[in-house]
């Protein structure tokens, strides 16, 4: 009589009394894997989903199998979908209060419109944000233009539309390694400035659409985002010397953002919209140097602290396509708080302005952004056309 003995290459194929059973992810993985509901569901069916998690779990370590596992998992997270539409939403925030601040060269203290162009490149990386049980992080690079016009009504009112756009590429890090994003992005802005003796407020609103196409362990999905968003900013300057003032300001920021539901190699995808608050205060000391010239250049140092409250943590659905099996666990998608400083010149000649700035900033989690932005606006009532003729322009509070 012939005895047969039983052995397995697989992680969840155990011999027990020399029979083959299937083990359950848990006890194989433990508390580090983050889809434990949909493997062994997979296991038990046929499909795409069964065929992946076979092939990583066969000849392979329990750390190697984790790993993939994971990144499974964190195909939507680790993708940067939400994060970067957060990032860029600020950004496109950041540039409206930029071109509606006293530190810029174009003042809308007078009747007539201006045009202006804002181009900017970043950089952004975070390491350590959480995603269940495990750590995931990114590298991004984003790059963008932001063109727009506004009208000034010469009582310190002004009225703008701007429309921003761009692409950028994110990688995943960490448990997140081998996800990639690939990002193209456009929005446009409503927004307001009024300036008066007390206060320089800055109002807008605006929406922004970015389109993704996520890369990971050879598939792909293609979900796009949508975020509306809104924000106020008041600035008031002091002067310090003739030549030297020092502007505090404050601002309140809301952000609501979705992104679609996707499917890709057999599982689906679902997370949360998320709805954030930040509130930045920071202050700047510039200074305003004329020329020879006539030419008038104002370099400024900027630093601002930005809290976030609200959804900085979403929760994400993973399970498998075209059944009720899902996990889900809660991931990171911005920091607690972010602390900036920027360093720039704005210069004015005539009608043309122009600016350059410069800002790094960072938070917990191992967060860093860079940010490299250039700027130009030309205004069709200057100070000279006003000169020429009084009645094009009225002077704010005449």
């Amino acid at each position: 009589m012939m005895t047969y003995l039983f052995s397995t290459d697989n992680l969840l194929k155990q011999v027990v009394d020399n029979k083959v059973v299937t083990a359950k992810a848990e006890t194989v993985f433990g508390a580090d894997i983050l889809i434990p509901n949909s493997v062994n569901f997979a296991l038990t069916a046929d499909g795409l989903a069964k065929d992946r998690i076979e092939a990583i779990t066969t000849n392979a370590t329990t750390q190697q199998a984790t790993a993939k596992l994971n990144a499974i998992a964190l195909m939507g997270t680790a993708s940067g979908t939400q994060t970067m539409a957060v990032n860029i939403a600020n950004t496109q925030l950041d540039t409206i209060d930029s071109h509606g601040s006293v530190l810029a060269g174009n003042a809308h203290d007078r009747k007539g419109t201006d045009l202006w162009i804002d181009v900017n490149g970043s950089f952004s990386k975070a390491r350590h944000y959480s995603a269940g049980s495990v750590e995931y992080g990114y590298r991004s690079d984003i790059s963008g233009i932001t063109v727009g016009s506004d009208y000034s009504f010469g009582n310190g009112l002004a009225a703008g539309l701007a429309a921003n756009f761009g692409k950028g590429s994110l990688r995943g890090q960490n448990t997140g390694a081998g996800i990639k994003n690939n990002i193209d992005y456009f929005g446009f802005t409503l927004y307001g400035v009024w300036s008066n003796p007390y206060v320089n407020l800055i109002g807008s609103v605006g929406y922004l659409q970015s389109k993704n196409e996520i890369k990971s362990q050879g598939y792909k999905a293609k979900p796009n985002g949508k975020t509306f968003v809104a924000g106020i900013h008041a600035e008031k300057p002091f002067a310090v010397t003739e030549a030297v003032k020092v502007t505090p300001h404050v601002g309140l920021r809301y952000k609501h953002v979705k992104v679609d539901d996707f499917n890709a190699g057999g599982f689906s995808y679902r997370n949360e919209s998320a709805n954030l608050f930040e509130l930045p205060v920071g202050v700047a000391v510039s200074s305003d140097i004329k020329t020879a010239g006539g030419a008038e250049i104002k370099p400024f140092v900027d630093v601002t602290v930005t809290p976030n409250f609200g959804d900085r943590k979403v929760k994400n659905k993973v399970g498998l396509r075209n059944t009720a099996v899902s996990d889900s666990f809660d991931a990171r998608i911005t920091n607690n708080a972010l602390v900036n400083g920027t360093i720039g010149v704005n210069a004015v000649k005539g009608s043309h302005s122009f600016g350059l700035h410069y800002s790094v900033g960072g938070g917990n989690d191992g967060r860093l952004d860079q940010m490299l932005k250039a700027k130009y606006s030309y205004q069709f009532s200057s100070l000279e056309t006003c000169r020429k003729f009084p009645a094009k322009c009225i002077k704010a509070g005449s």
